[in-house]
């Protein structure tokens, strides 16, 4: 869960405690005979610098006591500090206060007695914990960062104490106490249940620097953080990672439950099998990714193939899984599906080094796929998505880490095609993530992607777009990076996608049409990536370059040339400079296009009448080379005028 972020984002919830650290508010009066005494509360946390405060105030039935005797007793009984005090030293009731310097941190109790001719009157105490440091709850971390309905999360303390310190803990939730316990063991992260119900729900945790002798305490710790929890349900896919579920045959976003967000359950109605756990896999905190725990066989099982069959056939699908794997083991499961009749399976395995392998077998066909690279090391958040791409003859398989193509191949294994508007059907079997023989970590989120925003089958191939989409959002106008096809080009002459590499080849005197741009919203950001290598000059391209035009009437306004050149009529030719990618800015400044190359260097275009949307075109008007692009991105720059953002 930008780590994925799934991916899964956190909320820290900072209150501040109502009486500070040391409690030394005085409480009302407390009564013993007839001689009252006001000094600090129950738990109070004293420093070394501290003092304890003694009032008396003797009932009219009362004795003025002649001697008073403060004693402050340990853990153990043992008194570790005792001091006496005569008739004398009482000024009009007030009682000199008991220095704590010198005391060893711990909890104590704090013993006031009075005696008069040798005769004790009464006395009072009070439960007190001296400390060396500060202590505070510097705020609650939760996850996910609300809770849905009925469902797990996890509360974690985000404390401020010296490291020696073991502090006991106390969690509150909707005014009743839910956990307690040393920090030690474990009470600095709960696990939670929500409510079946919606609501905001009081959290409150009380931190005591020393743990009970006993049972828990009967006092409030002046050490709270008090909060509020949010219980509702997801109001967008968008609030949870992988979306929109209207594009997943099934999501699980495993924010503490099992619930499929997919389609699967709308498609097949009472034939859909609910998630199961195997094992025990519990919610867990891994690398600030909140998912669940993979560990000793442990996992999730559907009694059917998660797959998106229809009419007979195979759709395209992705399996797309957000992870933190705990260790790397040779041939653990990820993901397994397989008919009850033997005939179909398709298995994810880790391999040595963080490798992933694609299994696909069909009767007595069989075939395998393994990532070009380590994709999955031990220890690192990774999204990993499995293209199956079927056809007749041949069923292409890639591998995507991170939204980069890392591999796949095409494998001799054929699918029947679906039947056209056939409705989905659910076939018998088991899928299973992880399970006996499966992977060890954290599985924060689970989909199977089956068709795009159209409502088309296909797989989650355009990794390209959704990583601009993420990274630009509203701005993004345009992400192309040919993983299927042409795609958001508009009108292509002498160019063709080369659809194992992905990329764009545009032979001489080619062009492609991309989307209209309007400047009025503000500045507009160009970025092209020819086949090259990153961080060098650019790779020869000859006359290569962007047309912009009026759309009105397609009528030429300025070409930009990927070696620098920028040219408009009535105007010198003028050089900027391009590295690669070629990333340049158009903006509309006083009737004006004025175009921006990353070093600051501007060329300004005057035009009438003033553009209002405008055409983009990339041209290669080269005689007799072709040139090979990897991705066209463009979005808007709604902050700066001019320049490049970085």
């Amino acid at each position: 869960m930008t780590r994925i972020a799934m991916v899964f984002s956190i909320f820290f919830l900072l209150l501040f405690s109502s009486c500070g650290e040391s409690g030394l508010l005085l409480p009302p009066l407390s009564e013993d005979g007839d001689i009252s005494v006001q000094t600090v509360s129950d738990g109070a946390v004293l420093g070394q610098a501290d003092t304890v405060p003694f009032t008396l105030e003797v009932g009219p039935q009362g004795s003025n006591p002649d001697r008073v005797v403060v004693s402050v007793v340990d853990a153990a009984g043992r008194v570790v500090r005792t001091v006496s005090h005569a008739a004398a030293e009482l000024d009009r009731g007030r009682v000199p206060s008991l220095a704590v310097a010198g005391i060893e941190p711990g909890l104590y109790v704090v013993e006031i007695e009075f005696f008069a001719a040798g005769r004790r009157l009464g006395g009072h105490e009070r439960t007190v914990f001296v400390v060396n440091a500060p202590h505070r709850v510097g705020g609650i971390s939760v996850y996910p960062p609300f809770f849905e309905p009925d469902s797990l999360g996890i509360l974690r303390a985000d404390l401020e104490v010296p490291a020696e310190s073991d502090p006991w803990l106390r969690w509150s939730f909707a005014g009743r106490p839910v956990a307690e316990g040393r920090l030690s063991e474990g009470a600095g992260q709960i696990v939670l249940r929500s409510p079946r119900s919606e609501g905001v729900y009081a959290v409150r945790l009380e931190l005591f620097p020393q743990a009970p002798r006993g049972a828990d305490f009967r006092f409030p710790s002046p050490i709270v953080q008090n909060s509020d929890l949010v219980v509702r349900q997801a109001r967008a896919g968008l609030e949870r990672g992988l979306a929109p579920a209207s594009s997943f045959y099934s999501l699980l976003h495993l924010a503490g439950n099992l619930r499929d967000a997919g389609m699967r359950i709308q498609l097949l109605g009472e034939s859909a099998t609910p998630a199961r756990l195997i094992g025990e896999p519990d919610p867990r905190i891994v690398q600030e990714f909140f998912g669940y725990f993979f560990e000793n066989g442990g996992g999730i099982e559907f009694n059917e193939v998660l797959l998106p069959y229809r009419g007979g056939g195979l759709d395209p699908f992705s399996v797309v899984v957000r992870m933190v794997p705990a260790r790397v083991v040779d041939g653990a499961i990820l993901f397994a599906a397989t008919s009850d009749d033997g005939e179909f399976s398709l298995t994810v395995r880790q391999l040595e080094e963080g490798y992933l392998a694609a299994e696909l077998r069909v009767g007595e066909r069989s075939a395998r796929a393994v990532t070009d690279v380590p994709v999955a090391p031990a220890g690192v958040p990774v999204d990993i998505n499995l293209a199956v791409l079927p056809g007749a003859e041949r069923t292409e398989l890639r591998w995507f880490a991170q939204g980069e193509r890392v591999g796949g191949r095409f494998v001799d294994i054929g699918f029947p095609r679906p039947e056209e508007g056939a409705p989905h059907g659910a076939v018998a079997g088991v899928t299973r993530i992880g399970g006996p023989g499966g992977f060890v970590g954290l599985l924060g989120e689970f989909g199977i992607f089956f068709r795009d925003g159209s409502r088309r089958p296909a797989a989650d191939i355009e990794r390209f777009r959704a990583a601009g989409a993420r990274r630009f959002g509203d701005d993004l106008i345009l992400a192309e990076g040919f993983e299927s096809g042409l795609g958001a080009v508009l009108d292509a002459q002498d160019a063709e996608v080369i659809g194992e590499a992905s990329v764009l080849r545009i032979a001489p005197g080619g062009v492609v049409v991309l989307r209209a741009v309007d400047l009025s919203d503000g500045s507009v950001v160009v970025e092209v990536t020819p086949v090259g290598d990153e961080g060098t000059e650019m790779p020869a391209v000859d006359q290569m370059e962007l047309l912009v035009a009026h759309a009105t009437d397609d009528s030429p306004i300025v070409s930009v040339g990927m070696d620098g050149t920028v040219a408009a009529a009535g105007l010198s030719p003028s050089r900027l400079v391009f590295l690669y990618p070629v990333r340049f800015m158009l903006s509309l400044q006083e009737g004006a296009v004025v175009v921006a190359d990353d070093t600051g260097g501007t060329v300004s275009v005057p035009v009438v009448p003033v553009p209002g949307e405008l055409n983009l075109t990339l041209a290669n008007r080269s005689a007799d080379q072709t040139v090979e692009i990897e991705s066209i991105l463009v979005y808007r720059d709604r902050e700066r005028i001019s320049g490049i953002p970085e």
